[in-house]
This record gives C-alpha cells, structure tokens and sequence, in this order.
C-alpha cells in the first residue's frame, strides 16, 4: 500500500523539521541565533506543529483548515514581535523542503 502524503509527513515530521529550519536559519542568519539550543528546539518543535497541522488538512481534505492553523500562526509571530518576513520564510522554506523531500507522487 503506498502511503498518502499526510503519513509521509508524520512519519518524517522530525527530519523535514530539521531539514526546514537549517534552511531558514541559513536564509535568514540576521534573525535566528542558530547556535543557541533553545531556539533550535523551539522552531523544531513549532515546525512540527507545522507538518501536523497540514497533514491533518490533508486528510480532512479542507485547505481552509491549514489557512486557519496559518492565521493563527501569523498572529501568534505578531504577538512575539516577528516580522511578517519570518512566517513568509517559514512556508516558502516548507514548500521548498516538501517539494524537494517527498516523492514525486507524493509532492504538494
């Protein structure tokens, strides 16, 4: 049985997480102290989040359910004093993770 992409995400959601947050520490250096753990751990973790929420949107088969999950996480990154740029940079680098990452019958 071949898996959809929503298992593929949970199954690789710590992996893709890493893979997402190296990139946006590297594209935006100026913002992220990289070097320090917390911050790593947190954006893993919040990256997770992330994965979870758009596979579970995928299985409900509502993409309005991932826009609300982003609208709320743009509000929450508003709240903690982040720029627009630093969501932007968070769903560019997640499509651009995805994409690269998952087979091609399985892509976004």
């Amino acid at each position: 049985m071949l898996s959809t992409a929503s298992t593929v995400l949970r199954e690789r959601a710590s992996e893709l997480a890493e893979k997402i947050v190296r990139r946006q520490f590297e594209l935006q250096a100026g913002i992220w102290n990289s070097s320090e753990a917390a911050v790593h751990a947190k954006s893993l973790r919040d990256t997770v989040y992330h994965l979870t929420y758009l596979a579970d949107a995928m299985d409900a088969d509502d993409v309005q359910l991932f826009r609300e999950y982003v609208a709320w996480v743009k509000v929450l990154f508003a709240n903690l004093r982040f720029s627009d740029d630093v969501l932007n940079e968070t769903l560019a680098c997640t499509i651009h993770v995805l994409r690269s990452e998952l087979p091609e019958n399985e892509r976004l």
